[in-house]
C-alpha cells in the first residue's frame, strides 16, 4: 500500500519533482529506507499516516457491496428472474 501510494504521487507530481536536484538519488534513498528490513520504514509510514484512512475503505466497500446487491435484486425483479 505504501509503495503504491508512493508511485501514484511520483506519477502525478513527477514532472515537478524532476526539477529538484538529485531527485533520483533522494528517491532511491527513500525507497531503500521504505524497504530495508532494519528500518521498517513502510511499516512506520503505514502506521503513522495511512492506517487511519485505510479503516474507512472497509466501510466504503461494505456500502458499495450493499448497493450492488440492491441493484442486482431490482434488476432481477424487473426482468422477472426467479431463483429456486
Amino acid at each position: 500500500m505504501v509503495f503504491g501510494l508512493f508511485n501514484v504521487i511520483d506519477q502525478f507530481a513527477g514532472f515537478v519533482l524532476h526539477f529538484i536536484p538529485f531527485y533520483y538519488v533522494l528517491k532511491l534513498a527513500v525507497l531503500i529506507w521504505l524497504f530495508h528490513p532494519k528500518s521498517v520504514g513502510a511499516t512506520w509510514v503505514y502506521n503513522n499516516y495511512i492506517k487511519e484512512y485505510a479503516g474507512h475503505i472497509n466501510e466504503i466497500e461494505k456500502s458499495v457491496e450493499g448497493t450492488i446487491k440492491q441493484g442486482i435484486n431490482s434488476a432481477k425483479n424487473v426482468v422477472g428472474f426467479k431463483s429456486d
